[in-house]
C-alpha cells in the first residue's frame, strides 16, 4: 500500500495538448441564444394549453397589456443582466414574471423564447428554486406526485401492445385507451415526453413528433418558432438532435427546424452547419460526406463562425472523407475569419499555433501573440483557453509570470465549465493548501469526467484516509480498474516534462 500512497502527486500535470489535438467536429457557439428577435407578436390563443409543469398560475389568466409589458421587461432584464451568474431566486422570479407576460392577448416572441431558455439552459436551477420556495411539505408533496406519475407511466407502458404509440414512439392507439393527440404530450416506451409541438409545425398533421428530453422548453420554443423566431427554431433543432434516442425521426425534425431557421428572418448562419453535422456524423441516417461538405460550404457562405472554425481545422490537417487536402493558407484564413466573429475556440486554436509555431500556416513562434489570443479566448468563454492560461500562470511560462492565485481563478472557471483537467489541477492545489476534503471532491469530479490521474490520487487518499474515510479495499479496486491506464498516463507525463525541460 506504500506504493499506492507514494503515487499521490502534489504538482500540476503539464498535459497541455489542448486544441491542436482536437479532431472532432466542434459544436457551434450558440450565438442565437441571447440575441433579440425581430418585432412581432402572436395571439396566445393560437396554442394548445400548456402541460401541468408550465401552465401559468390561475391568477395570471387575464393579464392586462400594461402589466404584461412591465412583467416582460422585468423578466427579460433579469435574464439579460444576470445570465452569467443566475441564482435560484433570480430564475424563479424571472419565470413568474415571464409567465405573467405570456398570458396577455398578444405575446412578444422574446417572452416565449426566454421561457424556453429557462427550462432548457437553467432547468435544474429553476426546479431547485421552485422546490425551495415550496418548503419541506410542498417539496414532499411534489416528490410524491412525481412518484405517482412514474407509476402511472409504468402501468401504461405495460398495457401498450406492440405497434401502439408506446412501442416504438409511433403515433397509434393503445388497446386500452385512445391516445389523444390534442393533448400537449404523450409518452414513449422509455417515459420521455413526445411533444405534439412538432406535429403542429414540423411538417403537418401527419408528422410523428420527436422524442425530446426537455418537453417544457420544447413547448415554449415552439410558441416562439411559430411566431417566426429563428433563434427558437435553432433551439428546437438542437433539442431534437440532442435527444438520448438518436432516431431518424428526431434527426428529420432537427433538420426541418434548421432548414426553417436558415431561410427565416433573420437567417441563422449556424443552421446549415448543424444540418451538415447530421449528414457528416450520420445522426439518424447513413453518413453522407458529399452532402455534408455542400452544407459546410453553404454555412461558411452564410457567415457561420462554427463552419469557419471547423473548415479551418479540416484544412489544417486534411480530411479525406470530405475531400479536403491539407492547405495551411486556407486553414489560417478560415480560423481568422471565425476568430474575428468571436468564436472562442478558433481564437484559442490560433493562440496555440502561435505558441509553438505552425509552419503549415506560415506562423513562427510568438509568445506575445499567444498571450493576447489566449486571454481573448478565455474571456470569450473557452474552457480550454482558461485551462491553458491557468497552467501558464501556475508554471510561470509562455511569457506569463508565476501567479498561483491567477492560476486558481482560471482553473476554477474552466472547472465550472466541466473541464476535467482543470478540476484535477484544482484538486492538486487544494491538497497542497491542506484542504483534503475539497481536494477529494475535485478529484472525484475530474475522475468522473475522464481524468485518469485523478483516479490515482483518489486511490492514494482512500489508502491514507485523507479527505474521506479510509478504505484500502477501495484504493485497491481503483488501481485494479485503472492501473494500466494510470501507468500509461504517468509515462506520458514524464515524457512531456522531459521534453519541456529540454526546450527550456
Amino acid at each position: 500500500m506504500a506504493a499506492v500512497v507514494g503515487r499521490l502527486r502534489v504538482s500540476c500535470g503539464r498535459g497541455l495538448w489542448w486544441a491542436l489535438h482536437a479532431r472532432r467536429p466542434p459544436n457551434p457557439a450558440p450565438s442565437y441564444i441571447f440575441t433579440t428577435s425581430q418585432p412581432g407578436c402572436l395571439h396566445a390563443g393560437h396554442f394548445s394549453r400548456l402541460s401541468s409543469v408550465t401552465r401559468p398560475p390561475s391568477e395570471h389568466e387575464h393579464t392586462d397589456p400594461a402589466a404584461a409589458r412591465e412583467a416582460a421587461e422585468q423578466g427579460l432584464r433579469i435574464l439579460r443582466e444576470r445570465s452569467e451568474s443566475l441564482e435560484q431566486d433570480d430564475a424563479v422570479e424571472a419565470w413568474r414574471l415571464l409567465l405573467k407576460a405570456a398570458c396577455a392577448e398578444t405575446v412578444p416572441p422574446d417572452v416565449y423564447f426566454a421561457l424556453g431558455n429557462l427550462h432548457y439552459i437553467w432547468g435544474e436551477l429553476l426546479e431547485f428554486g421552485k422546490r425551495a420556495e415550496l418548503g419541506a411539505e410542498g417539496a414532499a408533496k411534489a416528490v410524491v406526485a412525481e412518484i405517482k406519475d412514474l407509476r402511472k407511466q409504468a402501468m401504461k407502458k405495460r398495457q401498450l401492445a406492440p405497434g401502439s404509440f408506446g412501442s416504438k414512439g409511433r403515433a397509434g392507439k393503445s388497446p386500452t385507451k385512445t391516445t389523444r393527440m390534442s393533448d400537449v404530450s404523450a409518452r414513449g416506451n422509455d417515459g420521455r415526453v413526445l411533444s405534439v409541438g412538432a406535429r403542429e409545425a414540423g411538417g403537418g398533421r401527419g408528422t410523428t413528433p420527436p422524442e425530446v428530453d426537455y418537453p417544457e422548453a420544447w413547448e415554449w420554443y415552439l410558441k416562439a418558432a411559430l411566431s417566426g423566431d429563428t433563434r427558437a427554431m435553432m433551439q428546437l433543432g438542437d433539442i431534437a438532435l440532442e435527444a438520448k434516442t438518436k432516431s431518424a425521426g428526431n434527426a428529420q425534425h432537427a433538420e426541418e427546424w434548421y432548414r426553417k431557421a436558415a431561410v427565416g428572418n433573420p437567417p441563422q448562419p449556424d443552421a446549415c452547419f448543424q444540418m451538415a453535422r447530421i449528414h457528416h456524423e450520420g445522426i439518424g441516417a447513413p453518413c453522407d460526406p458529399t452532402r455534408a461538405r455542400e452544407l459546410y460550404d453553404e454555412a461558411l457562405q452564410a457567415g457561420s463562425s462554427a463552419a469557419a472554425y471547423f473548415l479551418g481545422q479540416r484544412f489544417h490537417v486534411g480530411d479525406e472523407d470530405l475531400g479536403i487536402a491539407p492547405d495551411g493558407v486556407r486553414a489560417l484564413k478560415f480560423l481568422r475569419q471565425a476568430s474575428e466573429k468571436g468564436h472562442a475556440e478558433a481564437t484559442f486554436y490560433l493562440a496555440q499555433a502561435h505558441r509553438s509555431g505552425c509552419p503549415e500556416m506560415g506562423l513562427s513562434q510568438d509568445l506575445g501573440v499567444f498571450g493576447e489570443l489566449v486571454q481573448q479566448a478565455a474571456a470569450a468563454g473557452s474552457a480550454d483557453a482558461l485551462f491553458a492560461l491557468g497552467s501558464a500562470f501556475f508554471h510561470g511560462e509562455d511569457g506569463f509570470a508565476r501567479d498561483p492565485r491567477a492560476a486558481f481563478r482560471c482553473y476554477s472557471s474552466a472547472a465550472d465549465d466541466g473541464h476535467a483537467d482543470a478540476s484535477y489541477c484544482l484538486g492538486v492545489m487544494q491538497y497542497a493548501m491542506g484542504d483534503a476534503e475539497e481536494a477529494f471532491r475535485r478529484y472525484q469530479t475530474a475522475a468522473e469526467a475522464g481524468n485518469v490521474l485523478a483516479w490515482r490520487n483518489l486511490a492514494a487518499m482512500y489508502a491514507l484516509g485523507e479527505g474521506v474515510a479510509r478504505s484500502e479495499q477501495m484504493a485497491k479496486n481503483i488501481l485494479a480498474t485503472f492501473g494500466d491506464e494510470i501507468e500509461r498516463r504517468e509515462k506520458e507525463e514524464k515524457r512531456a516534462a522531459k521534453d519541456g525541460e529540454e526546450k527550456r
